[in-house]
């Protein structure tokens, strides 16, 4: 073991475990607990927003591929059987 690591150890082993108060923990809880809230909040919207970006290009592609489909078929088969209507 290096000269370092054994000084570190022997010169840690005389200081207190650091514990927060109970007054401060009182305190604190109200404050972590919005905080963890909120950043479930968030992660729970950019999952959200992830799926509807990993949908909105097939379906952009969807959409232009069925309106390429409906234009055809309104140019062979147009409205009226292709009659124009009479005028008086």
């Amino acid at each position: 073991m290096p000269v370092l690591l054994k000084s570190l150890r022997r010169g840690l082993t005389g200081f207190k475990v650091f514990g927060p108060s109970g007054e401060f923990l009182a305190a604190a809880k109200p404050i972590v607990d919005r905080i963890e809230a909120t950043v479930g909040e968030d992660q729970a919207r950019h999952a959200a927003m992830k799926r509807l970006d990993s949908f909105a290009y097939p379906l952009t592609i969807a959409g232009m591929i069925m309106s390429v489909f409906a234009i055809g078929q309104l140019m062979s088969n147009p409205p009226n059987g292709g009659k124009t209507p009479r005028r008086n």
